[in-house]
């Protein structure tokens, strides 16, 4: 691997880190969240419910609408959006406000991964492009396992506003990596937007898309409300939450190169 194509792989999974720490640091927040909104559990539960679903709902048609236009130029305006909405849940106590600057940074999820994981894939011999993108995708393992108890312990120790400020530096690093590590990308080939949608006849898209579908819904369902169950159920410090949390996110570090590995076996 060169020097360039390191670069840029770093700068993908710090992006892609940003991004999921946007996504899920609101899950460790549940009780800070709640007095600074002065809401209730479900309606903090909204920010992360109405976040998901805006990326199921409108992620497939706004990637359809902008992957026309210079990858890079687009991944800068994605971050710069990531940024500001941190930004705002560190500033904001009002829940509408919020709940908006929730949307919107869901509304361009898919598009950021979409264009990121083509991005990884392209800038490696074809061979190798399964590493490239688990190494971006890795990202997400990363922000599973540091975010949320960071955010916890951030927020404990520090302040709630700290724990968002720290995505949105985060996202402010991606972006830097970006400008300087990443071409400029303009789209070659004309996108036939039909052309696409005929992928939807596949049924087996249909039986992944379920099947995906299926188990992030239990995941989510369950996980955005364990740091409040724990708290005020089963009365576990902070610390230990954590430390729950971190397991939970270390195995999903260590499942993705796993499965990424035994996907090269069976294609292989």
């Amino acid at each position: 691997m060169t020097n360039k194509s390191f670069f840029l792989l770093m700068t993908l999974t710090i992006s892609v880190f940003g991004v999921i720490t946007t996504e899920v640091s609101v899950i460790g927040l549940f009780p800070q969240l709640e007095l600074q909104l002065n809401i209730t559990p479900i309606q903090v539960g909204y920010l992360v419910s109405v976040y998901a679903i805006v990326v199921a709902i409108a992620g497939p048609v706004i990637t359809l609408l902008l992957l026309k236009y210079n990858r890079k130029y687009v991944l800068l305006c994605i971050l710069f959006i990531f940024i500001v909405s941190n930004i705002i849940y560190a500033t904001e106590n009002i829940f509408n406000m919020v709940l908006i600057f929730r949307i919107l940074p869901a509304l361009i999820h898919a598009l950021f991964f979409a264009i990121a994981l083509v991005i990884a894939a392209n800038s490696v011999p074809k061979e190798k492009s399964a590493d490239a993108v688990a190494t971006v995708f890795s990202g997400v393992a990363l922000g599973m396992v540091l975010e949320m108890p960071l955010s916890s312990f951030i927020a404990e120790y520090v302040s709630l506003s700290a724990a968002f400020y720290f995505g949105s530096v985060t996202c402010l690093i991606a972006f830097i990596g970006v400008v300087y590590f990443i071409p400029s990308l303009p789209v070659s080939q004309k996108i036939n937007i039909l052309e696409q949608v005929t992928v939807l006849k596949k049924p087996s898209l249909w039986l992944s898309i379920a099947t995906v579908t299926l188990i992030f819904s239990a995941m989510f369902s369950s996980f955005s409300y364990i740091s409040d169950y724990l708290t005020k159920i089963t009365h576990l410090s902070n610390n230990m939450i954590a430390i729950f949390l971190i397991l939970f996110g270390a195995s999903g570090y260590m499942g993705n190169f796993i499965f990424i590995r035994l996907l090269q076996k069976k294609h292989n």
